[in-house]
């Protein structure tokens, strides 16, 4: 008879005492076997008789890996008891390493631009993207101004203290001149001009705040760098650095026809502050850092604020400034006029924040005023005053409005305005691209030295609130001086 080993329940047999093609084990089998032992005597003693008890002690030895039910289950329990140990001593050098990084020193900021000095190329501590708004001008009925949101597309830009990007301008020759972008931020010019010669090297740059321009090793006769400003009046630099603000637009070099260049190679630069003549050169390091927001408005007025937030891997939209859109489909009900105002009802479905107290409240945002003369938007009234549903009140700056005019001008307008809720409405993003975005930013890292924060956008820009590590060798400067 031949009996492959792996038909028999070996392991569960013989934990239960049970017998093994009428071999009784009871008593003669050990708790380890040898399975090419055991095989080898159940094929070479076919001969038996049912129940009858065959002694195998002789031909069962002690074997490796292989263990009784009794055995197995303490050994997963031992099994058990060890990962448990191991997940106790990892998360307490997880917690002693969070200790350790809370304990850094930071730098903080929070705005549309930023400038953190003496950080450490590490991870952001927190990068939060919060909502803004503001209005230009004062609206009148026949003349609407825009609010201006946090929407569409953003880019964040980050980089280190030389806040002046790499020139996209291409490798080319012109009048004699050859011009080379290293795409390092350095760039070559080569040959003699045979006429006046420019080369446009950055278009439509913005500088929020005072800068320092510098050119390095510009004494060079015939060779100069114009900074043109928006305005088009252009301002020829002949020194080593100039100051810049905001009006600037773009930057060119001019050459002087006749004016031979011997690969004369120049580097540029722009850093935040006034001249100072310790500064040296650092090459652009800077990554930029599209979001794209689709349909979402990010809005801010006074202490109310939508914000993004992450929590468990998914991101959520915090929403706490409600957008109305008055149209045709609107029911509006007039309950009541005087000599400065009319009270007008309407379902937003939401419950808007009241303000109990008084009856005009500024920061509430509108695109429009019903009269030119008032110097306020729509308010929402006194809610506690006039026990009115705070999900359907506001005032209208205007005396006498009626159904039939005022209520008619609202709708033919599209009149926006934005106010605070009672209540924040908090949605899980599901607009995979933004997602995409706001996990690539969650891993941005600041710069060693200084970090320069900027943004361009559609619209508004976000206010950033940035934390960053502070400089580790400033840290370790500090502990030496302690111990000193």
């Amino acid at each position: 008879m031949s009996v492959k080993i792996s038909e028999l329940p070996i392991l569960a047999s013989l934990a239960d005492n049970d017998v093994i093609a009428g071999v009784d084990t009871s008593a003669n089998v050990t708790s380890k076997i040898e399975m090419a032992t055991l095989k080898n005597y159940i094929d070479t003693n076919t001969q038996y008789t049912a129940g009858t008890n065959i002694d195998i002690t002789n031909n069962v030895v002690s074997a490796p890996n292989v263990y009784n039910k009794t055995e197995t289950d303490g050994l997963i329990e031992n099994l058990k008891d060890e990962k448990d140990e191991q997940i106790e001593e990892l998360q307490s050098e997880v917690d002693s390493l969070s200790m350790i990084y809370n304990a850094f020193p930071t730098e903080s900021g929070e705005g549309e631009s930023l400038t953190l000095d003496d950080t450490a190329e590490v991870k952001f501590k927190k990068f939060d993207l919060k909502g803004n708004t503001s209005q230009d001008g004062t609206p009148t009925p026949s003349s609407p101004i825009p609010v201006n949101v946090v929407s569409g597309d953003n880019t964040i830009d980050i980089c280190g203290k030389n806040v002046l990007p790499v020139s996209s301008l291409t490798s080319q020759t012109k009048n004699g001149i050859t011009f080379t972008n290293h795409n390092d931020g350095s760039y070559t010019f080569n040959g003699t001009a045979s006429a006046y010669t420019t080369f446009l090297i950055f278009q439509d740059l913005s500088f929020s705040g005072n800068y320092t321009y510098v050119l390095k090793d510009t004494a060079t006769s015939g060779f100069t760098m114009y900074i043109q400003k928006n305005t088009g009046a252009g301002i020829t630099d002949t020194t080593a650095y100039k100051t810049i603000n905001n009006d600037v637009g773009r930057l060119l070099i001019g050459i002087q026809a006749n004016t031979t260049l011997n690969n004369l190679t120049i580097t540029p630069y722009v850093y935040k502050g006034n001249y100072d003549s310790s500064t040296t050169y650092e090459p652009y390091i800077g990554s930029s850092y599209p979001i794209s927001l689709g349909t979402i408005e990010l809005c801010k007025i006074g202490d109310y604020q939508d914000y993004f937030y992450k929590d468990s891997g998914k991101w959520y939209l915090y929403k706490i400034i409600y957008k109305k859109i008055f149209n045709e489909t609107d029911t509006i009900e007039v309950l009541g006029t005087s000599t400065i105002r009319t009270l007008i009802a309407y379902n937003t479905g939401v419950t808007l924040e009241s303000y109990a107290g008084g009856s005009v409240v500024p920061n509430i945002l509108c695109t429009h005023l019903i009269s030119a003369s008032q110097a306020k938007s729509w308010v929402p009234g006194d809610i506690s005053r006039r026990n009115q549903n705070p999900e359907s009140l506001f005032y209208i700056l205007e005396a006498g409005l009626t159904t039939t005019t005022g209520l008619q001008w609202l709708v033919n307008n599209n009149v926006v305005t934005y106010t605070p809720m009672a209540e924040p409405i908090v949605t899980e993003i599901t607009y995979q691209p933004l997602i995409d975005q706001l996990n690539e930013l969650e891993k941005a890292m600041s710069k060693e030295g200084q970090t320069n924060i900027s943004q361009v956008s559609n619209d508004k820009p976000f206010i950033l609130d940035v934390t960053a590590i502070k400089s580790l060798q400033n840290v370790l400067d500090r502990i030496e001086l302690l111990e000193s």
